[in-house]
């Protein structure tokens, strides 16, 4: 049986980013959170060896529960400005791994493992 990762990038994303001090590079670009996913995800891969794997991320548009309930998320904080500006380096980096991403707008990351999850059940080779 082959055995399926799925992954919601941005909760790795995050994670990595407060569990590390800032870091950048020589041109003064923050890498902290690229650093710390690169390195939780080669411990996953690691320990689960997986045959397969993706890594699903959320859109930046809003998704279909903003349009139905305007208060979703409305309370949460906004992230640390040097947050973000360190997806764009850690997309690349993914692409050199030819790791698959997945993102699609009106979703979230958790919407998108669900879906990959339902359509990976249908395969009785996959775990």
């Amino acid at each position: 049986m082959k055995k399926l990762l799925l992954i919601d990038g941005n909760a790795i994303f995050h994670r990595a980013f407060h569990a590390l001090p800032l870091l950048t590079d020589a041109n003064g670009n923050y890498t902290n959170a690229v650093y710390g996913f690169v390195r939780m995800l080669f411990e996953i891969m690691k320990k689960e060896k997986p045959d397969y794997l993706a890594i699903a991320f959320d859109h930046r548009d809003k998704t279909f529960r903003h349009h139905e309930f305007t208060e979703y998320k409305a309370t949460r904080a906004a992230p640390p400005a040097e947050l973000y500006p360190q997806l764009p380096l850690l997309m690349d980096l993914l692409k050199i791994f030819d790791i698959p991403i997945f993102q699609q707008s009106g979703y979230e990351a958790d919407d998108i493992i669900g879906t990959l999850a339902t359509q990976a059940a249908r395969h009785p080779s996959l775990e």
